[in-house]
């Protein structure tokens, strides 16, 4: 028995480090959690978009289709179990105290029936420093022309986006005698508002004309269309020409309210797009919206507002549809569409669109390419240990085995009648020590493969 256990330890040896460093050893993927989304500090809402994803190496994908709960401990604990789509992005709403968010809260990302959270930590991101974040456009353009008027533009909803048609305000602050202004564009297509009034004051034709017979400002409200990347509206009466040059922007989606609905549109083929609804004190919904093609050639999908953010149905504090092709909501096309159009009042201010994208509060990537990184060192820590104590107990057995041939052969010397002295020494090789050595060897043996399989575990 002593014997054959020596041959094979060995080959048990051998047979661990194989499993140690070919199966518990190589890198496995990671799987973890972003979560990002506006202040957490001070707020009634949480609007969180939470990222699923993994990652092998340098390659990460996400975790499409895959059930999620989310765990918030805000005045208690709230739990709110959502799928991902087909990106690892899920959106989830927490309505919680605000008095319970004055430091933040907790928030732990789960799998279910995985014990390990995804990503866990606590986020305290207040209004100030999100709104750090902000780009706000929108602004009146000054038209170039005589004194004895002044002309100024602005697109009614904060942008004036290429190829498509949006609003847009023409401003005549002052006029010194009655007259008739024709709009016209260069570069910039222009149309009467659909269903509406295309002026406020007094309109000559179904057209862009415009009779001015008062001393005080008059607003125009057209549709425009930029077919470049850059133009002018004049008004124009007789050869007088007030112009003011546009910069119409490369939007890549815009956003507009119906109702309820909120309606994305984009000029481009795009199979999705991202929104997010917030207003001045935070960020409030966010969806991924599924886009097709409709009859004049763009693309569009809808949302329902109520399912978003119900917060903004019914009031007149200002609120913005941020929107863009890109989830991160943070390039120079993404623009903030007002849910609500701001009412036109002559000499003004220009009606404003603001952009705040998504801030990250938390990501677990690190922690779980770190906790990779600690389980490999653990099943080499576990490998290196095993043939350590490996090696001594084998030259321990075959010290044993020698002691115990040699003390065969002192009896059996005895036993031939050799002489006693000679046969006692043989037979008197024998160490307690020696045994207690090689058991202590096989305890930590058995430690060794224990750390294995909790690495193998963990």
């Amino acid at each position: 028995m002593l014997r054959t256990t020596i041959l094979a330890l060995p080959a048990l040896a051998a047979l661990v480090v194989a499993y140690a460093l070919l199966v518990v050893g190589p890198s496995r993927p990671s799987r973890f959690a972003r979560v990002s989304g506006g202040p957490t500090v001070d707020v009634a809402v949480l609007a969180l978009r939470v990222e699923a994803a993994e990652r092998l190496g340098e390659v990460e994908r996400p975790l499409a289709d895959t059930e999620l709960r989310v765990e918030v401990v805000a005045g208690g604990e709230h739990v709110v179990r959502a799928t991902t789509d087909a990106r690892g992005v899920a959106e989830i709403r927490v309505p919680v105290p605000r008095e319970a968010t004055a430091s933040g809260v907790a928030i732990a990302v789960y799998e279910p029936r995985v014990p390990r959270a995804l990503v866990r930590g606590t986020a305290a991101l207040d209004v100030r420093a999100w709104r750090s974040r902000e780009r706000v456009h929108g602004r009146w353009t000054v038209a170039e022309g005589p004194a004895d008027a002044g002309v100024r533009v602005a697109p009614a909803r904060g942008a004036l986006p290429s190829d498509l048609w949006e609003p847009l305000l023409v401003e005549v602050e002052r006029v010194a005698t009655p007259r008739e202004l024709t709009l016209v564009g260069a570069g910039v297509e222009l149309r009467p508002l659909r269903g509406a009034s295309p002026v406020l004051g007094e309109v000559v034709r179904p057209g862009l004309d415009l009779r001015l017979s008062a001393p005080g400002p008059v607003v125009a409200i057209v549709e425009a269309r930029a077919t470049g990347f850059g133009g002018e509206v004049c008004a124009t009466s007789g050869e007088t020409r007030w112009c003011a040059e546009l910069a119409p922007v490369r939007a890549s989606v815009v956003a507009r309210r119906e109702g309820e609905v909120i309606v994305l549109q984009s000029a481009v083929p795009r199979d999705v797009v991202h929104a997010d609804v917030i207003d001045e004190g935070g960020r409030l919904g966010g969806a991924t919206v599924a886009l097709s093609g409709v009859a004049d050639g763009t693309f569009v999908g809808r949302v329902s507002l109520r399912a978003l953010a119900p917060e903004v149905l019914g009031r007149e504090a200002p609120a913005w549809i941020v929107a863009s092709a890109e989830p991160s909501l943070d390039s120079q096309s993404t623009l903030g569409w007002p849910v609500q159009p701001a009412a036109v009042v002559a000499g003004g201010t220009a009606p404003r669109g603001v952009v705040v994208p998504p801030v990250a509060l938390l990501d677990g990537a690190a922690f779980a390419l770190a906790r990779d990184a600690d389980r490999r060192k653990g099943a080499n820590r576990a490998a290196a240990l095993f043939v350590l104590f490996a090696m001594g107990l084998e030259v321990s057995l075959i010290l044993l085995h020698v002691r115990l041939k040699h003390r065969e052969l002192g009896e059996h010397l005895a036993r031939a009648g050799e002489s006693a002295a000679g046969a006692a020494a043989l037979a008197g090789r024998h160490s307690v020590g020696l045994y207690v050595v090689v058991a202590l060897l096989c305890v930590g043996l058995g430690f060794a493969v224990i750390g294995l399989l909790a690495v193998v575990q963990g």
